[in-house]
């Protein structure tokens, strides 16, 4: 299945999270939300992550 999908991420405290090629980030406590689209297949895609 091909598509669009968002993950919904909520942070307690602040920590430091792996981001891909990015590196380590460091996240404040809060709510966070990242869009991606999944031309390959969405299943595919959620195993990934």
């Amino acid at each position: 299945m091909k598509g669009s999908y968002a993950i919904v991420m909520r942070l307690d405290r602040e920590q430091n999270i792996e981001v891909g090629s990015l590196g380590e980030i460091r996240f404040r406590r809060g709510y966070y939300l990242y869009v991606g689209s999944a031309l390959n297949g969405l299943e595919n895609r959620i195993k990934r992550h």
